[in-house]
């Protein structure tokens, strides 16, 4: 994922409430927030689809 790819993300997470950066691989972003539980994953698939999945932290699966 390069720079901007990245970038648009996190603006965009942080513009619904997703302030910081959990965890980052190559094709994926998971983003929480210090003002609740939950984390949205974001997964950039070729031809630039995008999936996003979202999971309350508290919920242990």
């Amino acid at each position: 994922m390069d720079a901007l790819k990245r970038t648009l993300i996190e603006k965009a997470g942080h513009d619904f409430g997703f302030e910081y950066t959990i965890a980052e691989i190559p094709v994926s972003r998971t983003l929480g927030s210090a003002r609740h539980s939950l984390h949205a994953e974001v997964t950039l698939y070729p031809l630039h689809l995008r999936k996003l999945r979202g999971r309350d932290s508290d919920v242990k699966t």
